[in-house]
């Protein structure tokens, strides 16, 4: 498995939207690496303000740089995805809304 140094190594190959930025860190409390995505983003409530976002996500074990470049595809799919549910509206209300208290039932 890589380690973090080399982990660092291959995401400063991976470039993104501008201004997105990765970077990964060993976990305070022992509990691997984790990434951390910062982007500024339009706020979905005020289009006209922008925000900082951090989002963080634990590693996975990773053998190699393919397999770090599929996982970070997947992660990076995974946030656009949660964007869209914030800014995608019917009649000015959010169709499937992230941040609802149902929004991680199954």
């Amino acid at each position: 498995m890589l380690g973090i140094e080399e982990l660092r190594g291959e995401l400063a190959r991976v470039t993104y939207r501008p201004g997105w930025r990765f970077f990964l860190y060993p976990h305070r409390h022992g509990e691997g690496i984790w990434l951390s995505i910062r982007a500024e983003l339009p706020s979905a409530d005020h289009p006209a303000q922008a925000g900082m976002v951090n989002i963080k996500t634990a590693v996975p074990p990773i053998p190699d740089a393919a397999y770090l470049f599929e996982w970070l595809a997947y992660r990076l799919g995974r946030v656009e995805a949660h964007e869209c549910r914030e800014f995608l509206r019917v009649d000015g209300v959010r169709l499937h809304d992230p941040h609802a208290d149902e929004a991680n039932d199954e």
